[in-house]
């Protein structure tokens, strides 16, 4: 891929171009790129017809001069006849130059081809790798940012400034994501801090007012084993009095 030239001028401010007049020239160019593509296999395939409408016409001559070499054969002639056959045989090794290279030319033509399908792959790519830095970057607001990065291309190639426009994407995404963590945390901090402050002012005032401990229900307390423990009476299910009777 060519090399991209930067779209900002010494007088223009990237901030406030924004970054999408960079990409949208960037993709130009390797539309650009992808028309030539276009014109070198179709160039490749007019020269594989005419090689092979050469061979045509070169295989065509060689017939005819047989058949002049068969004519003076019956007429008896053989200096006309191998005169012929000379001619002949030049006709035919053009023929065979004339395969060989529009085999060649086949060979050019499908390797053009493939690089223009991975070209045209690669242009639809990057169309959506632009559009979708673009909405990432007005999500975050970094679109000046963006902008700055697209303005200094520094000999990066397409593939090169796309990878660098979405390394910045990420880095920016992150340090908003840093940052919004760390408001959280500092908020989270700020309210147990409050919390604090007023349960502990609360034990306080509780500690220096007696009738707001007063006030307060004591903790239940719990028997202990031996309160539980049943008289002996109890035991066997008589009552005191009872036991003296006879």
């Amino acid at each position: 891929m060519g090399k991209i030239t930067p779209l900002f001028g010494k007088a223009a401010d990237p901030a406030k171009e924004g970054a999408e007049p960079v990409l949208t020239g960037l993709i130009g160019e390797m539309t650009a790129q992808l028309i030539a593509a276009k014109n070198q296999v179709s160039d490749s395939r007019k020269e594989e017809k005419r090689l092979a409408k050469q061979a045509e016409v070169a295989a065509r001559a060689a017939g005819e001069w047989e058949q002049r070499a068969m004519a003076a054969v019956r007429a008896g002639d053989d200096v006309v006849a191998r005169e012929a056959l000379l001619h002949k045989r030049e006709h035919e090794r053009e023929y065979e130059r004339f395969r060989a290279s529009e085999k060649s030319q086949l060979e050019q033509t499908a390797k053009l081809t493939r690089a223009l399908t991975k070209l045209n792959f690669r242009v639809e790519e990057a169309k959506n790798q632009r559009n979708a830095v673009v909405v990432r970057a007005e999500r975050a607001g970094a679109l000046p940012a963006l902008a700055r990065e697209a303005a200094d291309p520094e000999g990066a190639d397409a593939d090169e400034m796309l990878r660098r426009l979405e390394a910045k994407m990420t880095d920016i995404e992150t340090e908003l994501e840093l940052s919004d963590e760390a408001i959280a945390n500092l908020a989270r901090e700020a309210s147990d801090a409050l919390r604090t402050q007023n349960e502990l002012s609360r034990l306080k005032r509780e500690a220096g007012d007696p009738a707001l401990l007063a006030g307060k229900p004591l903790a239940k307390t719990v028997p202990d084993a031996e309160s539980k423990r049943p008289s002996v009476p109890q035991a066997v299910g008589l009552s005191g009095p009872e036991r003296t009777k006879r």
